[in-house]
């Protein structure tokens, strides 16, 4: 249970779901987890249109290879 100040911060109602992450060694974040989509989302969306970003890595490791082979 979060205390009232931080529920009322958040703008918590009932039913709304709560992610918590640890970052470094010393620190536990709490938010929306519709907050953490959204950011991931902003985060990822210069990716959106391209078609396979696994086969663009290894086509770019296999360019990098050849390169260091010579």
């Amino acid at each position: 249970m979060l205390p009232a100040p931080l529920r009322k911060a958040l703008a918590l109602v009932p039913g709304d779901e709560l992610v918590a992450r640890v970052e470094g060694t010393d620190r536990v974040v709490i938010e929306k987890r519709s907050a953490g989509l959204a950011r991931l989302q902003e985060r990822f969306a210069r990716t959106r249109g391209r078609k396979d970003l696994a086969a663009d890595l290894i086509a770019d490791r296999r360019a990098e290879a050849r390169r260091d082979a010579r």
